[in-house]
């Protein structure tokens, strides 16, 4: 335990679910997350099996600037076809994956990574 609170980090993460069309996912996210441009994205199949290849995860592309209204977002027909849901406000994400198989796929977007030590230090990860 001494070790991982040292050596290890905790993940901040961003869990939400995509539309997969040719090597790009476009999801959205609540519009007062964190999301920038070059995070790392993990994207898996719908049922929690990797679907990328191994070391193939994705890189977040663009972050729209404005947040889009649930009104908005509703008139895209990809999304209600997906059975996907969203927020009030949302921005819209897209990530590059290029190997990652069309359809619905789950996404987790990586914000940061935190040591737990630093907690107790007052540093920074």
């Amino acid at each position: 335990m001494l070790t991982w609170g040292i050596f290890g980090f905790v993940e901040v993460t961003i869990q939400t679910h995509g539309i997969a069309d040719k090597g790009v996912v476009t999801c959205y996210v609540p519009g007062d997350s964190a999301v920038a441009v070059g995070m790392d994205a993990r994207v898996d199949s719908i049922n929690g099996t990797q679907n990328a290849m191994p070391g193939q995860n994705g890189v977040v592309t663009t972050v729209t600037l404005v947040p889009l209204s649930i009104d908005e977002i509703s008139t895209d027909p990809t999304l209600s076809a997906a059975g996907l849901s969203a927020a009030d406000h949302n921005i819209v994400v897209t990530i590059s994956a290029p190997d990652v198989e069309d359809g619905i796929v789950g996404v987790t977007i990586l914000r940061d990574r935190i040591r737990p030590i630093s907690f107790l230090t007052g540093s920074a990860s």
